[in-house]
């Protein structure tokens, strides 16, 4: 669910990075837009800056842990959106461990 969620938001922002560089590169072509280039420039410094972001998070999140599984540290929390909406907070969640799976 949560890898679903990360293609659909890598997704859209891959799609606006697109139609940001597809602007910039046809207002290059129009003769007088000069300043509208600039401002399309600056959207899409702005667009590529988020998705380094958000690649970024995600890959620190998915190295803590894998660095948690390997050091068996199952006190690391989860830091999803669905936790987040929940009523608990995230910093209350842990990782579940094969001994919780036993049940």
């Amino acid at each position: 669910m949560v890898f679903r969620r990360f293609v659909v938001l890598l997704i859209v922002r891959l799609a606006l990075v697109g139609l940001a560089m597809a602007l910039v590169i046809w207002l290059l072509l129009q003769p007088g837009y000069h300043s509208s280039t600039l401002l399309a420039g600056i959207v899409l410094a702005l667009v590529v800056t988020e998705l380094w972001r958000f690649v970024s998070r995600t890959n620190r999140e998915v190295s803590r842990f894998f660095d948690a599984v390997r050091f068996s540290d199952y006190s690391q929390r989860s830091q999803s959106q669905t936790a987040a909406n929940s009523p608990r907070s995230a910093q209350h969640r842990r990782i579940s461990t094969p001994r919780d799976w036993s049940g």
